[in-house]
């Protein structure tokens, strides 16, 4: 099976693919975990530069994408556009996407519109009351 794990949030810090992995090490031990279960796995992580890594079986993606200055109807940090990460997903033809978190859900709709099941994991953040409306509608193609 082919998982494509995918990752919104930009780093503050602005580090480079090896770096960010040690950082972050839930990113990779989940992806390592799925890959050591006999899928396939890629990820493909926001960045703030375009880098490929190897690394146990696994090939991260690192893709910068575009930034708005916010999100409208939010009063939280700049955003981040899904334009190239679900570009990236729809050319690796996965079985099924792991989204990472439910803050984001313009990147939940754009993976979702390739018609592949989408699993989104909460980080325990719940979406701001605000922009509910925002998030009914990113999330309501996500499988689960």
């Amino acid at each position: 099976m082919r998982v494509l794990q995918v990752g919104c949030a930009l780093d503050p810090r602005r580090r480079g693919g090896e770096e960010l992995l040690e950082a972050w090490p839930t990113l990779p031990a989940v992806a390592r975990a799925v890959s050591r279960a006999g899928a396939e796995v890629v990820v493909l992580q926001a960045a703030h530069a375009d880098a490929v890594v190897e690394r146990d079986g696994v090939t991260f993606r690192f893709v910068a994408e575009p930034r708005i200055a916010r999100v409208p109807g939010t009063r939280g940090p700049a955003g981040v556009l899904p334009l190239r990460l679900a570009r990236a997903a729809a050319v690796l033809k996965p079985e099924v996407i792991h989204l990472g978190g439910l803050a984001f859900p313009l990147h939940a709709r754009a993976l979702a519109t390739s018609g592949v099941p989408v699993l989104a994991r909460d980080h325990a953040s719940a979406p701001p009351a605000r922009n509910a409306a925002v998030h009914r509608w990113g999330h309501a193609r996500v499988a689960a």
